[in-house]
């Protein structure tokens, strides 16, 4: 059977909420076993992005560090997650280990510090 990525990656993209972690899980089972991960950037994206919006952080960062190429796409994701999740320790120490920082970077940090009263 083949896998269409294209649908698998609006599938993971659906998922935004805790009661889909466990269908998100048995897509990252499938990569695994198919050898996904590493060969489509895009694809371990998907993936973080929701591990990061189901509230699954620890699992978003897992699999971020064991990411074999990173885009400014991942580490925005982790630093949203971050943010979103009040882990303002973390989103710092995210931003200033990141090489790139683009707009979305900064729109994520500033509010969210501003919400942790870290900026007055």
């Amino acid at each position: 059977m083949d896998l269409d990525l294209q649908s698998c990656a609006r599938i993971l993209s659906s998922f935004k909420a805790h009661h889909h972690i466990l269908q998100g899980r048995q897509l990252h089972l499938l990569f695994l076993k198919r050898g996904l991960l590493n060969a489509a950037v895009n694809m371990t994206n998907r993936l973080l992005q929701m591990y990061a919006r189901c509230g699954q952080i620890s699992d978003a960062r897992k699999l971020f560090d064991e990411m074999g190429e990173r885009n400014t796409f991942s580490w925005n994701t982790l630093l949203e997650g971050y943010v979103k999740h009040g882990r303002v320790k973390a989103s710092l120490d995210l931003c200033y280990l990141m090489p790139d920082k683009n707009a979305f970077s900064w729109n994520l940090m500033i509010p969210g510090l501003v919400k942790a009263r870290e900026l007055d």
